[in-house]
């Protein structure tokens, strides 16, 4: 139902050499969201994030492996004996006691663990009451313990509860990577709005110019009077002002996307231009909340999310549980002994088990009175109430998103066509206020009025391209579809990779 998250997520640039911004040249879309993934320092920490939720993952796992032990203990002592009988009659009592010792130990996830371990004694004495000297007595042992109520499966439960939290954190990876991917790809059409809205406001300004200059040709002619002349300068230096408040709002547009660029401090990118090559092109498409709803159900990160916190703080709850009943461990051993004034023939007879031993307990551990274990026992039962709340909480807030995307979408497919028609329906009415004011049918102040009327419908027209563009980006953003569709594949392998488009020549 969710999208899969085992291994971890991994954003990897493919073979090719990764470009560097474009310095005053062409920006295809393809292109910004490439350089974005590549070199946005937001995304490299969101990867880090990933990289230390899998490091908790293997850290939780690598706790059950197999342990070495070894190592010798040497003992030198010299004292004095009142008695003739251990001493063999010398006065002062010398011994050399050596222990070496090599053990496996395996911690098991059950909770317990098992261990086998082969040690040596040499004993070496100036005792003349001995019979062997040096005595050598090397011991083979099986020794194993296993809790049977508290921490039983302790092992499991912290690899399971890390696993989730692994998972989790490869989600959350990839849903900041869908905002960032999703937030370039708006800053690109913002950026794209500004150019385009100079673009009209240039044009506009260049015809209310020859305005002006044709209406000081006819006031020195005698054929308009000065007010005329007036009303159209005032009407170019508004327009001058919007131009550069325009030009403000470019600039600031390209510092935005600049920056999830994230090229040098000290580079020249920040003062060259940045000229998107991808034009805002309306294609309409059918949206359907019901199929989108069930889109984003399967491939939302942050519905996966908060299940897996459910499943993680449940889990929790369990392990708190298991440790409300008392420690009962079971325990036992076999081992088998020798002794031999040689390592040799001492070791040659432990396969005949002449001399042996065999273990088995159990140690129970009963707290009394009220213990911190309940106290964390009542705080995870609520955390896994909170936890199936937020899980509510988050769904409600999908679908709410969800279904503002798929309006979104289709109210401004609609606007895109209204504020068409109603551009083209001001062009021609502008066509004929000027040629009503060529023959003298009409005043300067008219058609300044379908001057201003035609340049607000061409702006609003860009305007209802650029945000039916960010409405599809949303969609796809709150659907979980964004990275696939813009060719950002992750691909389930360990390590994951992701594969871009390569840039445009």
């Amino acid at each position: 139902m969710f999208p899969s998250a085992s291994p971890i997520l991994a954003v990897l640039i493919a073979a090719a050499p990764v470009a560097v911004a474009p310095e005053g040249r062409a920006l295809g879309l393809a292109d910004c969201l490439r350089l974005v993934v590549a070199q946005n320092p937001d995304v490299a920490a969101d990867r880090l994030d990933v990289a230390m939720g899998r490091l908790d993952f293997e850290s939780a796992r690598h706790k059950y492996g197999l342990f070495l032990t070894a190592g010798p203990d040497l003992t030198r002592s010299i004292r004095p004996t009142g008695s003739s009988f251990l001493s063999g009659g010398v006065s002062q009592l010398q011994e050399l006691d050596q222990t070496y010792k090599l053990a496996l130990r395996q911690d098991l996830t059950t909770g317990g663990n098992l261990s086998l371990s082969f040690q040596n004694g040499v004993v070496d004495t100036n005792s003349k009451s001995v019979d062997i000297n040096p005595a050598f007595t090397p011991t083979a042992s099986l020794n194993f313990s296993q809790p049977l109520l508290r921490d039983f499966l302790s092992g499991s439960q912290a690899i399971e509860i890390a696993r989730v939290g692994a998972q989790q954190a490869d989600l959350r990876g990839r849903d900041k990577l869908i905002k960032s991917v999703a937030d370039a790809e708006t800053a690109y059409w913002q950026l794209v709005a500004a150019r385009k809205e100079i673009e009209v406001r240039e044009r506009s300004l260049v015809l209310v110019k020859d305005l002006v200059r044709i209406d000081k040709e006819k006031a020195k002619a005698g054929l308009l009077a000065r007010l005329d002349v007036l009303q159209a300068e005032a009407s170019l230096a508004v327009r001058e002002s919007t131009l550069l408040a325009s030009r403000r709002t470019l600039a600031k547009a390209e510092d935005k996307l600049r920056a999830m660029i994230d090229p040098a401090l000290a580079s020249p990118a920040w003062d060259d231009g940045i000229t998107p090559s991808d034009a805002p092109t309306f294609r309409p498409r059918p949206v359907s909340f019901a199929a989108s709803w069930q889109t984003a159900q399967e491939r939302r990160g942050d519905l996966a999310t908060s299940v897996l916190e459910r499943t993680r703080t449940q889990t929790m709850l369990d392990q708190a549980g298991n440790h409300l009943w008392p420690r009962l461990d079971l325990q036992g051993g076999a081992g088998v002994t020798n002794l031999g004034n040689s390592l040799t023939g001492a070791v040659s007879d432990l396969p005949t088990l002449k001399n042996y031993d065999l273990r088995a307990g159990v140690a129970l551990n009963w707290p009394l009175g009220h213990s911190s274990e309940q106290d964390e026992y009542h705080k995870s039962q609520l955390r896994a109430e909170q936890s199936g709340l937020n899980e509510r909480s988050t769904r409600q807030r999908a679908y709410v998103e969800v279904r503002d995307a798929v309006r979104d979408v289709e109210i401004d497919t609609m606007r895109v066509a209204a504020t068409k028609l109603a551009r083209e329906l001001a062009d021609a009415k502008l066509d004929a206020e000027q040629a009503k004011l060529k023959a003298g049918l009409s005043t300067n102040f008219e058609v300044l009025k379908f001057q201003e009327d035609f340049e607000q419908a061409s702006l609003e027209e860009v305007q209802a391209t650029i945000e039916f563009l960010q409405a599809e980006t949303r969609l796809e953003q709150v659907q979980g579809t964004l990275l696939e569709n813009r060719g950002l594949v992750v691909v389930d392998a360990a390590p994951a990779a992701m594969t871009y488009p390569e840039p445009a020549k």
